[in-house]
């Protein structure tokens, strides 16, 4: 783990030296179920996370990459006893969206990003008992999904970012359809233009 933030940190520096964007702040992920019988059993909240990475243009599209933890905070009653989880999901992604101006300082932008999950942890607590285990990547099919969101300039180096990811593709490898679940989640980053 360690060794891929490095990795991450270190390549973007490397794109912070060509007009690149550095964007960086908070994921709040949650997950959705395919069957809504587990959706409705399930009590599913958000899990704070972070994200960072960098960007520029490549034509009409704004490209970039970096490192986003997705997961999400579950509560499921099982006789009598409630079951409290805690998902966190590192991934390596990447992105291409398409941006338009609304206004003079403030821009929209739809598109789609790609992700690897590297890793991550999962914690449990029932019955007075509480343990967590590291979570491999192998485990985690290839996650997709839409990019949606808004950038706010608030001056010509610094903007403020909202996104909201919808994902597409199921998150885990070998789980049946029925007990699968997506990825989504609300981001709020802090813009740094390299100039």
């Amino acid at each position: 783990m360690k060794k891929s933030l490095t990795i991450l940190l270190l390549v973007t520096g490397l794109f912070a030296q060509g007009g690149f964007t550095i964007v960086g702040g908070l994921n709040m992920g949650s997950i959705k179920y395919n069957d809504s019988d587990v959706a409705d059993e399930v009590d599913v909240s958000m899990k704070m996370g972070f994200s960072i990475g960098a960007e520029t243009m490549a034509g009409p599209l704004k490209v970039g990459g970096g490192f986003v933890q997705r997961g999400a905070n579950v509560e499921v009653d099982i006789l009598g006893e409630t079951l409290e989880g805690s998902d966190t999901y590192n991934y390596l992604s990447g992105y291409g969206l398409y941006p338009f101006s609304i206004q003079e300082g403030l821009s929209a932008f739809g598109g789609l990003q790609l992700g690897k999950c590297i890793g991550g942890e999962t914690e449990a607590s029932f019955a007075g008992e509480s343990e967590s285990e590291d979570l491999k990547g192998e485990d985690f099919a290839l996650d997709y999904g839409l990019l949606l969101g808004i950038d706010f300039s608030i001056n010509a180096n610094m903007g403020v970012r909202a996104s909201y990811y919808l994902g597409l593709a199921d998150v885990a490898e070998d789980l049946d359809s029925d007990f699968n679940y997506k990825n989504t989640g609300i981001g709020i980053s802090l813009l740094y233009k390299m100039q």
